[in-house]
């Protein structure tokens, strides 16, 4: 039997019988994008379904990616071609599209990094007490309006007491003179 280009099988079915070219139907070709004909089957699950591609690392050249688990909680850094403790492989990194490529007993899955969810941070509300009342926030007496003043003191009871302050420094510093003085006169 001479094969040719356009080879041509021929099936007898109990229905009829057809015609099928080898340029028709390749083996070993990628199977073209259905063009709207028949449904596309949706993916099959795998047992690489739980896994998370959730970050990158490269020290000194040498590139490790993190796989999480999600199923069993556990992260896993790898460089490409090494193997975790669970049997996942590292196949493929590819930095331009941020995918790897990861398999376990001969199956392959394709993830794409994980992008992080931001939420905005919700602040509370202050705490009420019962009733209409509202507890205002405890502010030690001292402080009034982000200045170092005791409520309820009048200007001249302020001036009085920076004048106590200040005779208290004047004789601590004096103090510290004596006792200098003391030390160097003795020996």
């Amino acid at each position: 039997m001479k094969m040719g280009r356009a080879l041509a099988m021929v099936f007898s079915l109990g229905l009829g019988v057809f015609s099928l070219s080898a340029q028709d139907f390749n083996p070993f070709e990628t199977p073209k994008a259905n063009s709207g004909g028949e449904p596309t089957p949706p993916p099959q699950s795998t047992t690489l379904d739980t896994y998370e591609f959730n970050g990158i690392i490269s020290i000194d050249g040498v590139t490790r990616i993190s796989v999480f688990d999600t199923k069993q909680k556990r992260n896993f850094w790898l460089e490409v071609g090494e193997q975790a403790e669970n049997g996942v492989v590292l196949r493929r990194y590819d930095p331009q599209a941020e995918t790897v490529v990861i398999s376990i007993g001969g199956t392959n899955k394709q993830l794409a990094m994980k992008s992080a969810k931001i939420t905005p941070l919700k602040i509370a509300s202050p705490a009420v007490a019962s009733g209409d009342q509202t507890v205002a926030p405890q502010v030690p007496a001292d402080v009034r309006n982000g200045q170092n003043e005791r409520v309820g003191e009048s200007d001249e009871e302020v001036r009085e007491r920076m004048k106590r302050v200040a005779e208290e420094i004047r004789r601590r510093r004096a103090e510290r003179r004596a006792r200098l003085q003391e030390r160097t006169t003795s020996n």
